[in-house]
């Protein structure tokens, strides 16, 4: 990721604040497949964020992946704040 022409590596407090905001390139064509704005879960293996719809929401909630984004998450210096 770069800023401003900088890259912006894992250890920059920049890093997972671009990482997370930002949407994937194919979210626009993901939502037309949806019929409607998806949501977005942040995939356990990558922290990349990916179009998903409802079903594929809850499943990532209730199947263990938001679980398994948490336990990575536990890796780094990043306050979780549950909701």
């Amino acid at each position: 990721m770069s800023e401003g022409g900088r890259l912006i590596l894992p250890d920059n407090p920049l890093y997972a604040l671009t990482l997370n905001g930002t949407l994937p390139p194919d979210w626009g064509s993901r939502a037309d497949e949806l019929g409607h704005f998806p949501n977005f879960v942040c995939d356990a293996g990558t922290g990349l964020m990916r179009p998903a719809s409802h079903a594929e929401m809850l499943d990532y909630v209730h199947g263990g992946e938001y679980d398994e984004r948490l336990e990575n998450m536990d890796d780094y210096d990043i306050e979780v704040v549950e909701l």
